[in-house]
C-alpha cells in the first residue's frame, strides 16, 4: 500500500495509527510525505505509483493546484483512494473518506449558536497563505450572516485585536498559542470576556484554562475508514463525523 500523507502533524499520526492498525499486521504500507508541495507529490508519484496495489493519498496543497488534480486523474481508479478532501475534476468511480468542511463549520457553529449569542463579534482567523480549505470561510460566513452575527475574517492572529465580547476561532496551532498569549497579557478572562474555539481536537485543549471549546474531525475515523475502503475495495464516497466540542472557553 502507498501511502501519501500532505504533512507530518499531531492529527495526521492519528489517521496513520488508526489507518495501520485497521489493516492489521500482514499489510505492508509504505508511508511517504510531501509537505503540501506539489513538485515533491509529483516526483513521488511518478516514481513508485505502478509498485502497489493501492494508492492512498491526502491530497492538500498551499494552494488550489489543478496540475495536482490533473496528475491524480491519471492515476488508476482501481488503485486510488483519497482521504479528507474531496478534489475536483476527478472522473470516474473513485474510493474516497472526505472532509465537508462547509457543513462541518455550519453544523458546529449551529450546535454553538447559544453560546455565541452572549459575545459581540466573531472573528475567524484563517491563514489564506498555508490553507487552501475555502469552504471553512465560506460556512463561517453561511452561519454569520443567517443568524445575523457581527463577524470578520482575519488572514493571521497578528492581526487580531483582542476586544472585550469577541470570540475567535482558531484553524491553526500557532494562531490558538498567539491569541493565549495575548489573553493573558491582557488579563482577560477566557470564556467571560473573550471566547476562544479552536479547530482539531487533542488532548491538551481539555486542560487549557478550563478547556478549550473544539470543532473537530474525527481523524481515528478517517484512517479507520481509509483502511476498510482498502480492504473492501468498494467505490463509495464516506463522509467523514465531524464533532463540537463544548468547554468553558466560550
Amino acid at each position: 500500500i502507498f501511502l501519501l500523507f500532505n504533512k507530518l502533524s499531531e492529527h495526521k499520526k492519528i489517521i496513520y495509527d488508526a489507518f495501520v492498525k485497521e489493516l492489521g499486521e500482514n499489510a505492508v504500507v509504505d508511508f511517504y510525505v510531501y509537505n503540501n508541495d506539489f513538485n515533491l507529490f509529483k516526483r513521488i508519484i511518478e516514481r513508485r505509483e505502478k509498485d502497489y496495489t493501492h494508492i492512498v493519498i491526502i491530497p492538500h496543497f498551499l494552494e488550489d493546484n489543478e496540475d495536482a488534480y490533473k496528475l491524480i486523474n491519471t492515476l488508476p481508479k482501481e488503485k486510488l483512494i483519497i482521504v479528507s478532501k474531496k478534489i475536483p475534476g476527478i472522473t470516474g468511480q473513485i474510493a474516497m473518506v472526505y472532509e465537508n468542511f462547509e457543513k462541518d463549520i455550519y453544523a458546529s457553529l449551529m450546535e454553538a449558536k447559544e453560546s455565541l449569542a452572549k459575545y459581540n463579534r466573531i472573528n475567524l482567523i484563517f491563514p489564506y497563505h498555508n490553507n487552501n480549505n475555502i469552504e471553512i470561510v465560506q460556512g463561517f460566513k453561511s452561519f454569520c450572516q443567517d443568524f445575523a452575527f457581527d463577524y470578520a475574517v482575519l488572514d493571521s492572529s497578528a492581526n487580531a485585536n483582542l476586544l472585550n465580547g469577541d470570540v475567535f476561532i482558531t484553524v491553526m496551532e500557532d494562531d490558538l498559542i498567539i491569541i493565549l498569549d495575548q489573553i493573558l497579557a491582557q488579563k482577560l478572562q477566557i470564556g467571560v470576556d473573550i471566547g476562544l474555539i479552536s479547530y482539531n481536537e487533542t488532548p491538551i485543549k481539555r486542560l487549557i484554562g478550563q478547556g478549550i471549546s473544539t470543532i473537530s474531525t474525527d481523524f481515528k475515523q478517517l484512517g479507520i475508514s481509509a483502511a476498510e475502503l482498502v480492504m473492501s475495495g468498494d467505490k463509495v464516497q464516506i463522509e467523514n463525523p465531524f464533532y463540537f466540542t463544548h468547554r468553558p472557553s466560550i
